[in-house]
């Protein structure tokens, strides 16, 4: 018996396994619209709601529980808190991952599967900008620790995506070392910045911007 989402991430696997360079490519149309202004793209998160207090920001319960996934490590050991009461947060955050992963049992060697039973939107669409550039010979600089989870999934669905990636600053979020040790990747900086909006790649673009320049 095939159950509802088994079927649609069946379904899922196949386009990605027929994805070509050469086929329709979302994030080639979008390079091809833009032309020769960008020749790389950062990737980072922002609100959709408007101005938020950082302390209001929580992006990052998705992310956690896919590094949990693919690490093998109990939520607790990665949950970071956003209240004034860390303590019971941190319990509660944790205990709704633990469950979440339990429920939804996914497979931590299938990108697409574990994206789709305890991943989120924002990942979803990062994880479609990194393929896509990767695809197309662009490099993507990633910020924080949401953006890392990102690349955990694409780097569970085409590990070649990884040469096309450059990690800007290491987040001082407590995954976050955890999640490049799994990638085997080295960030530029590590500032013990876990602010978001993408305050890491911004520091890190001007070196960047100077290793190209030496370079040619």
């Amino acid at each position: 018996e095939v159950t509802i989402i088994e079927f649609q991430l069946d379904r899922k696997r196949k386009k990605m396994k027929n994805f070509h360079p050469t086929g329709n490519c979302p994030v080639r149309d979008v390079l091809s619209r833009l032309g020769d202004k960008w020749s790389m793209l950062v990737l980072t998160t922002l609100s959709v709601n408007g101005t938020m207090r950082f302390s209001d920001i929580h992006k990052a319960t998705p992310a956690t529980a896919i590094l949990s996934v693919m690490s093998g490590k109990d939520p607790m050991e990665i949950v970071v808190s956003e209240s004034a009461n860390p303590g019971q947060e941190l319990k509660h955050k944790a205990d709704v991952i633990r469950k979440a992963i339990e429920v939804n049992n996914p497979n931590p060697t299938d990108g697409i599967e574990v994206l789709a039973k305890v991943g989120g939107l924002e990942i979803g669409g990062m994880v479609g900008v990194i393929l896509g550039c990767a695809a197309n010979k662009i490099p993507v600089v990633i910020d924080g620790f949401i953006s890392y989870a990102a690349v955990l999934i694409a780097n569970r669905i085409n590990p070649k995506c990884l040469d096309y990636l450059i990690p800007s600053h290491l987040s001082g979020h407590p995954g976050s070392k955890l999640a490049m040790e799994i990638l085997k990747m080295e960030p530029i900086l590590d500032m013990k910045m876990c602010l978001g909006e993408g305050t890491g790649v911004a520091l890190a673009m001007p070196i960047i911007d100077s290793a190209i320049y030496a370079y040619n």
